[in-house]
């Protein structure tokens, strides 16, 4: 398997499916929820520092991860607070940019890594 094709099928196998279900539910609903995101970015993040042959990239991402799931727990009690005040209005939606910005960074890192696997060592995917 020639090197480019072995770096796009690791784009495709580490970026493009796990966050399939991300534009999936923009089609479906029309947006993408803000629990969405954080469910996607905790996992996501944490798989990518799983994957990942680099020990500070690891650390870095479970953190990340751990941070993530911190945060999202903090906005869904705001979000069910606000939801028991105001009984009958519309639900507020979290703000879901550090889950965005943390998957933009798994996803970068990811590609990086990749470029040097399979681009420039020749390693084949999977390995």
């Amino acid at each position: 398997m020639g090197r480019v094709v072995a770096f796009l099928l690791s784009l495709v196998c580490g970026i493009i499916v796990p966050l399939s279900t991300l534009p999936a539910e923009a089609w479906v609903r029309g947006e993408i929820d803000g629990v969405s995101w954080f469910s996607a970015g905790v996992t996501y993040v944490a798989g990518i520092g799983l994957v990942s042959s680099s020990k500070p990239g690891l650390i870095f991402m479970l953190i990340a991860a751990a941070v993530l799931a911190f945060v999202h727990g903090v906005d869904m009690k705001g979000v069910v607070d606000l939801a028991q005040a105001n009984q009958g209005k519309p639900l507020p939606h979290l703000n879901a940019v550090l889950a965005q910005f943390m998957i933009g960074i798994a996803s970068l890192m990811y590609a990086v890594e990749r470029v040097g696997r399979h681009l420039v060592d020749n390693r084949p995917f999977p390995e």
